[in-house]
């Protein structure tokens, strides 16, 4: 019987139920901009390669226990929230891009090794392209 109790708390203190409802009174407005383009050319330093290495740790392919924490955006785009190439691939562009000092890398080559066993899952990724700098006009 105490075991129906304590399991009875424990549902009633892990559920919850909530909603939010927000409405305001505004008048009606256009906004405008002008905005210039950014006159930009990448200047590409063919002669100096740049790479980084990103590898994470997952237990039972859902949970990350160990792996970088920093991250460049836009390196891939996937619908899929759990692909783990995503993240490990803009860890390893992050850190190829901060060791180098570069804005972007030009000709971003991936290799993706990912290790699937029953309980956990590795996957690491190396990067590897050219070092790109903006110059403005």
């Amino acid at each position: 019987m105490k075991n129906y109790y304590f399991v009875l708390v424990v549902l009633l203190l892990t559920t919850s139920c909530a909603s939010l409802t927000k409405s305001t009174n505004s008048a009606r407005f256009e906004a405008s901009a002008l905005v210039d383009p950014v006159k930009a050319e990448v200047i590409v330093d063919d002669s100096q390669k740049i790479n980084g290495t990103s590898e994470s740790f997952y237990l039972f392919g859902l949970f990350r226990l160990s792996g970088d924490n920093n991250f460049s955006t836009g390196v891939f785009s996937n619908i899929n929230p759990f692909d783990k190439n995503t993240m490990v691939s803009s860890a390893a562009a992050y850190k190829a891009i901060t060791k180098s000092n570069a804005d972007v890398i030009v000709n971003p080559q991936y290799v993706i090794e990912n290790h699937n066993y029953i309980l956990w899952q590795t996957v690491k990724v190396k990067v590897t392209g050219m070092k790109g700098t903006f110059k403005l006009k």
